[in-house]
């Protein structure tokens, strides 16, 4: 996220996930500088879903060539402004240094809420009612349509129905986002085959390309821990 040439000798990497329904901030810290570096702080910048740090950013003095790795719960309470990604999110880090900014993008599978499971009537209209379907396909997916359920929950994106048709299992999932937006997803599996087909309905088709790749990671890295 900040190389130490931009970041006067601080780097931060990270990651976003989803943890009982709440959005944390992984982050590492690490001082590639010669001196010292404290009094370490975060804030965000106005973004699409309103997250903020619920708490003060805890990482102690760093000696020179040191790391430390933290947790930063998120909360939705912040203010909002559109971005582009939506999904974008820009940071600024102050320590004894300076303040220095940096930009990531919050993966979509990170931002979905715990309520979002919806009953197979209410799907069914739904589905009807949204004329149009983004569908997209996705390669080398090895990973059983049980793994694949079980890795989308624990994303907060639930299984709503399951069907065999023919030669393919289809799956049915629905999931809110923290702002609201529920999102429709059907997963074709065909037999023989390792590709998945996903068709995607939502009534803000803004969301459908970070929906499309939050999912795409979801399978991919299900496959590849399957294979492993």
């Amino acid at each position: 996220w900040l190389d130490a040439a931009n970041g006067k000798g601080l780097e931060v990497a990270g990651t976003f996930s989803n943890r009982g329904g709440q959005v944390y901030m992984d982050l590492k810290f690490t001082n590639r500088a010669t001196q010292a570096m404290a009094d370490f702080a975060i804030q965000f910048n106005k973004n699409s879903f309103g997250l903020a740090p619920s708490a003060a950013l805890q990482v102690p003095t760093l000696a020179p060539n040191l790391s430390h790795e933290t947790s930063l719960l998120l909360s939705n309470m912040g203010a909002v402004a559109r971005m582009d990604p939506l999904g974008k999110l820009q940071v600024a880090v102050k320590n004894n240094i300076d303040v220095l900014y940096f930009s990531c993008v919050v993966p979509f599978f990170a931002l979905c809420a715990a309520d979002g499971n919806i009953e197979r009537n209410q799907y069914l209209s739904t589905w009807k009612e949204i004329a149009d379907e983004a569908v997209s396909s996705v390669a080398n997916v090895t990973a059983s349509t049980d793994s694949v359920t079980a890795a989308m929950l624990s994303c907060n994106i639930f299984l709503v129905a399951k069907r065999a048709v023919e030669q393919q299992e289809r799956c049915y999932f629905s999931c809110k986002l923290l702002n609201g937006v529920v999102i429709l997803l059907e997963l074709t599996f065909q037999a023989g085959s390792t590709a998945v087909q996903v068709a995607i309905k939502t009534t803000t088709p803004d969301v459908v390309p970070e929906m499309q790749q939050a999912v795409e990671t979801i399978l991919v890295g299900v496959s590849a821990s399957s294979d492993a």
